[in-house]
């Protein structure tokens, strides 16, 4: 009932662009000047419109209008079948990691630098975050060539030019698993070996990051270990005893790096 007053547009392509590129028709056809972009197997709450005028009220409805990214629900509707097994040392340390996130206090609205976001993508694609549409077109949109991690480029390119993003914990989103194309193996290769392209470029394209070099090989190795266990299917992928230490030891050493760089 709230809508019935509103016109709403709605366009269909003549071919399929592919993620990116709907994304980026997105940004061209869009008319306001703040969008957000909602995947069609994802969901939003009903709170999403309440938080983010609250976000908005706080800093204004000025011209700057800083990139915004919410939290989100996870909603993994696959069988158990078709999920990497992990065995009970992998359960037990997952359980004290959340633990020890509980303890550590954090603002409910954080500010996102480059030496934040070196460390990964914080957002699953565009799942929640709002962003001034013109700024995001100056920036060229997304680009398609650094597929699957054109959003995390996208993020980097956003700093680099309007300064830090903001992110709040605040949950407005559900971001469903069934069967997502980042389960395929090339894809899964990709976001390894890209994620690792791009903080390496972060460092060259700034100096005051070459300290965070020797940190790159320890996040590709996380890399590898955290994307096969999220995303492999079922028997694909046996992450072990001895692999589940590896990982646990470079999750804590990583940890650590982050927090003391």
């Amino acid at each position: 009932a709230e809508f019935e007053c509103h016109d709403f547009i709605y366009y269909k392509n003549i071919e399929n662009y592919g993620m990116f590129g709907n994304w980026n028709q997105c940004l061209n056809l869009g008319r306001g000047k703040l969008i957000t972009i909602l995947h069609d197997d994802d969901l939003l709450c009903v709170n999403f419109p309440r938080e983010l005028e609250r976000f908005l009220k706080e800093h204004g409805c000025h011209d700057d209008i800083p990139l915004i990214g919410f939290g989100h629900h996870l909603l993994d509707q696959r069988k158990s079948e078709d999920k990497v097994n992990k065995n009970i040392l992998y359960k037990i340390s997952k359980k004290i990691f959340n633990a020890f996130r509980k303890y550590i206090i954090k603002p409910k609205v954080v500010s996102i630098t480059l030496d934040e976001i070196f460390w990964g993508n914080i957002f699953c694609g565009t799942l929640g975050v709002v962003m001034d549409r013109n700024k995001a077109l100056s920036i060229s949109g997304f680009d398609e060539k650094n597929y699957p991690v054109s959003d995390y480029d996208f993020w980097i390119r956003w700093i680099q030019k309007y300064g830090p993003i903001k992110y709040n914990k605040t949950k407005v989103s559900y971001y469903r698993i069934l069967d997502n194309e980042s389960m395929r193996p090339d894809v899964i290769s990709d976001f390894i070996i890209k994620n690792y392209n791009l903080r390496m470029r972060i460092i060259n394209e700034n100096p005051s990051l070459i300290s965070q070099k020797a940190n790159v090989s320890y996040l590709k190795k996380l890399d590898e270990y955290s994307f096969n266990i999220a995303w492999r299917k079922g028997g694909s992928y046996n992450l072990g005893f001895f692999g589940t230490i590896q990982y646990i030891y470079i999750k804590i050493r990583c940890g650590i790096l982050k927090r003391l760089s």
